[in-house]
Formats: C-alpha cells, sequence, structure tokens
C-alpha cells in the first residue's frame, strides 16, 4: 500500500486547525486507498494519538522555528514545584495536627502563639496607618525628595545593568534553542525509516518561509528520482 505523509510540525494539541486539519485528510487518504501517516511535533500529548492512524511525534520545532516541547516541560516543571509545595504544606499541617492530638497542653501553647502572632499583626498594620497620618514638615519633606531622587538614580543604574544581562541571557537562551533539531534536520532523520518510493505522497500544510527554504534546499540536495511528490499547501 501506497503511503501518503502529512507533516505538521505543529500539531502538539487540539488548539487551532492543525489536528482537525491533519486527522481529516488522514482519513480522506485511507479512503482513496493510501497508508496515512502524520508526522508531529515531540510536544504532543499521548492521549491524542489514534489507533487507527499513526501519528510519529518526531518534530522539536513548529512552523515558527520555535521550541514546543521547552514550554511544555517548563509546564510541567511549574505544576510539580506547585504540587510539591502543596504537598508539603499538607504534610506540615498533618504533623501539628499529630502533635495537638498527642500533647494537648502543647496544643493550648500554640493556640496562643499563634493568637499572639495575629494580634501583633494587626497592632503593626493600624501603626503603619497612623505613621502615614502624620504630617511631615517641609525641611523634612525636602529631604525625603532628595533621597528618592538619589534611590531613583540608582534603581536607574540597577535597570540598565539588570537589561544588559537580561539581553546576555537572552543571546544565551537562543544559542540553546539552537540546539533543538531544524525542520530539515528531523525530515533527513525520519523520512528514511518510512522507505518511501516515488509512489508515494507528502503533504505539508502548515509551514513559514524559513522553511520552505530549507525545503528547497534539503529536495535540491536528493535524488529526484527517487523522491516521492511533495504537496505544498499555502494560505
Amino acid at each position: 500500500m501506497n503511503k501518503f505523509i502529512i507533516i505538521d510540525h505543529s500539531l502538539c494539541n487540539l488548539q487551532g486547525h492543525h489536528y482537525e486539519c491533519s486527522i481529516s485528510v488522514a482519513e480522506a487518504a485511507v479512503r482513496a486507498g493510501y497508508q496515512p501517516i502524520i508526522l508531529a511535533n515531540r510536544a504532543l500529548s499521548r492521549s491524542l494519538l489514534l489507533l487507527e492512524i499513526k501519528i510519529l511525534p518526531v518534530f522539536d520545532v513548529d512552523w515558527f522555528n520555535q521550541p514546543i516541547i521547552l514550554e511544555k516541560e517548563k509546564y510541567n516543571k511549574e505544576k510539580s514545584e506547585n504540587t510539591k509545595k502543596k504537598n508539603f504544606k499538607e504534610y506540615i499541617n498533618y504533623q501539628l495536627y499529630l502533635w495537638n492530638y498527642k500533647y494537648p497542653r502543647w496544643s493550648i501553647f500554640g493556640e496562643k502563639v499563634e493568637g499572639s502572632t495575629k494580634r501583633s499583626k494587626e497592632w503593626l498594620k493600624k501603626d503603619w496607618q497612623l505613621l502615614r497620618s502624620i504630617p511631615l514638615s517641609n525641611t523634612l519633606w525636602g529631604l525625603l525628595k532628595i533621597i528618592w531622587g538619589l534611590i531613583r538614580f540608582i534603581l536607574g543604574l540597577g535597570a540598565k545593568g539588570i537589561s544588559k544581562i537580561g539581553k546576555k541571557l537572552n543571546k544565551s537562551s537562543q544559542i540553546l534553542a539552537s540546539k533543538n533539531q531544524s525542520f530539515t534536520a528531523t525530515l533527513a532523520e525520519i523520512l528514511p525509516t518510512l522507505k518511501l518510493t516515488p509512489d508515494d505522497q507528502i503533504l505539508i500544510h502548515t509551514f513559514g518561509i524559513e522553511q520552505l527554504e530549507e525545503l528547497y534546499y534539503f529536495l535540491e540536495k536528493s535524488d529526484h528520482a527517487l523522491l516521492p511528490t511533495y504537496h505544498l499547501l499555502f494560505r
């Protein structure tokens, strides 16, 4: 059976047109007598994989040449950290509950400490409100303006320094992002494993102008007699 390869390197979830479009084309390919294979992004959720249509998550970048997998890993990491914090808080509360249960006298002491802490916070808030309502003399106000001016000047210098550091970090992140395999590099790696013939078809329905140029040079270096037919869909 001839193969119909659908390349959708931005396919990673149900947002947008990607999933619906690629699956619809794959179903049409089945009706036309082809074996469809969808090449998606590595960030694709495993829950979206189908039994009747082969989907291979292989690409590192989307059609903007941006690595989606990094955003997903970052989200999972933040979610994991929040879960750990929540579990730790629950663990502490449970240990306090056990402590109070085993030592009721200490629990009374703990309640007094907790009540005193809350009252102290309320008193500090009231004191701060009273301090804000005290009128300042002109001399003191002038001194405060001078001090505030110096603080703003120092903060401005710090902001410039932070901006320079941010630019350096941005360059570093771009260098790290470049380690992700490019669009055509993934094609060069995965297509030979599919054992395609000139009777097979390849459809790319969403990709950027930079990747179009990459694809041109990639195909130019290939043996044209052995290439399948490429279909490029533009908007």
